[in-house]
């Protein structure tokens, strides 16, 4: 299970910050959507240390505009969990300006 929470928090990240959100933003717009969500939870996912439900993926996709499927994949295939980490992280210092 650890590894799929990787996979999925990868994921996450990259689809957060693709849309230019920040962690606190979609802490606040998973809130709204009925799902308690705080900006160390968002943190926590992202770095494969907490599980999710269904219901929240599901949530997640729709608020981060892409499917289950995109934040499910296996992204070893793609590009190693480091590169795209760090990727994610660059993309994400480069929209708050940093």
């Amino acid at each position: 299970m650890y590894e799929e929470s990787i996979k999925f928090g990868l994921n996450l990240k990259v689809a957060r910050v693709r849309q230019k959100l920040t962690q606190k933003q979609l802490a606040d717009k998973m809130t709204a959507a009925g799902i308690k969500c705080t900006i160390d939870a968002i943190s926590k996912i992202e770095r494969g240390e907490r599980i999710v439900n269904r219901k929240f993926m599901r949530t997640a996709a729709e608020i981060l505009n892409c499917s289950i499927q995109e934040l499910t994949v296996d992204i070893a295939k793609v590009q190693t969990p480091a590169a795209l980490r760090n990727t994610a992280d660059l993309m994400e210092q480069v929209y708050e300006g940093k």
